[in-house]
């Protein structure tokens, strides 16, 4: 006969590692997530990652329902292991919004060290937003140059960009950017 904290201990023991599996949003996922993001960048980091999820997702589905069908697991892991997958399905549709806010977190680096690194990136006001996304870096300020078809240009800073995708979604162009600087005419 088992003891109560014998029992108690075999809990928590399972637990622990099914929280520090590489599946978002478990606490092992988030710790995938920061050493990918950091080594590869928030763009090439974020792709990876979602591919990393899906194939631990599946593969932890599939060897719960193989041990389940052996009569090893209860139904219970089954069920966990589709949670799982809602649960990446979501933060697939989240990482744009991470990835935003990773990379709009400039203003707060900015008060605190007093000068960043620059960046220009010039765009045709018909360019997707979100296509550019991938060409930012974390600890680099961006300004958006819009070059119209007249030669006239319209910058447009990060504040401006990520105000925009917050409010207007993922699908929209520079042209849809409010952009409240000066604009420039050769």
């Amino acid at each position: 006969m088992r003891h109560g904290g014998d029992a108690l201990l075999e809990v928590n023991l399972l637990l622990l590692i099914v929280n520090l599996l590489p599946i978002l949003p478990l606490d092992g996922g988030r710790i995938v997530r920061s050493a990918i993001v950091k080594r590869l960048g928030p763009a090439a980091g974020g792709g990876r990652l979602l591919r990393l999820m899906d194939k631990a997702t599946w593969g932890l589905l599939c060897v719960v329902a193989l041990l389940c069908v052996l009569g090893v697991l209860s139904v219970n892991a089954v069920v966990l292991a589709v949670f799982l997958l809602y649960a990446v399905a979501e933060e697939k549709k989240m990482m744009p919004y991470l990835f935003m806010g990773y990379l709009g977190s400039k203003q707060g680096e900015l008060s605190v060290t007093g000068a960043l690194a620059g960046r220009v990136i010039v765009v045709l006001p018909d360019t997707l937003v979100a296509r550019v996304l991938k060409d930012m870096t974390p600890g680099c300020y961006h300004l958006f140059q819009i070059v119209q078809a007249n030669g006239q240009v319209i910058p447009v800073t990060e504040e401006s960009l990520f105000a925009a995708l917050v409010s207007q979604g993922l699908g929209i162009t520079f042209a849809d950017v409010n952009t409240p600087l000066e604009t420039f005419a050769p």
